[in-house]
């Protein structure tokens, strides 16, 4: 009776062993990746176009930024465990997006906020480096560049909205996705 304790305790500490081994951050980037993720974010500043000028050469527009005030964008997305690539770059597909919005930066009387879905997307990972590109329903973009820290990806984030030729919206800052369990 005292060898199957033993045994026991030895087949739980190989079993705790698995556990850690699988969450930790040595581990490829193809098991620390996928999962469902909160995204949020601080918004620094807020840039936009508020000339634009038609010249024989194109539209020409004048930037101005400012604080991004009390502007918001946080929500919710999954990376997939399907990867492409091989060796130094590979891919993961980003999936149901959902990202709450507040553009109000010029006027936080008349800030709304909205949900808007991504409508495709993918996450190229090279090392602990990462970045995506991703189109939003309407004219809006979004990317991420960042690094895995643990259970998190970190980094810089940029969301813009396209009004036109030259006229746009963009607020920058950083970002925090923290895997859901």
């Amino acid at each position: 009776m005292r060898c199957r304790s033993i045994g026991s305790i030895y087949a739980l500490f190989g079993a705790i062993t698995l556990v850690l081994a699988c969450s930790d951050s040595t581990a490829p980037i193809a098991r620390r990746i996928p999962g469902n993720y909160a995204l949020t974010t601080v918004l620094n500043t807020f840039t936009y176009s508020y000339v634009c000028t038609p010249t024989n050469n194109g539209t020409v527009c004048s930037d101005s930024t400012v604080a991004a005030g009390a502007s918001k964008l946080y929500g919710t997305f999954t990376v997939g465990d399907t990867v492409q690539g091989t060796g130094k770059e590979l891919q993961f597909p980003v999936s149901s997006i959902v990202l709450h919005q507040a553009d109000c930066a010029l006027s936080a009387t008349q800030c709304s906020e909205r949900v808007v879905t991504w409508l495709s997307g993918s996450l190229t990972v090279t090392r602990d480096s990462l970045s995506t590109f991703g189109l939003l329903n309407g004219a809006v973009q979004i990317y991420l560049n960042g690094r895995v820290v643990g259970d998190r990806i970190v980094g810089n984030i940029g969301w813009a909205t396209y009004l036109g030729c030259c006229a746009r919206r963009r607020y920058e800052g950083t970002f925090v996705a923290t895997r859901q369990p």
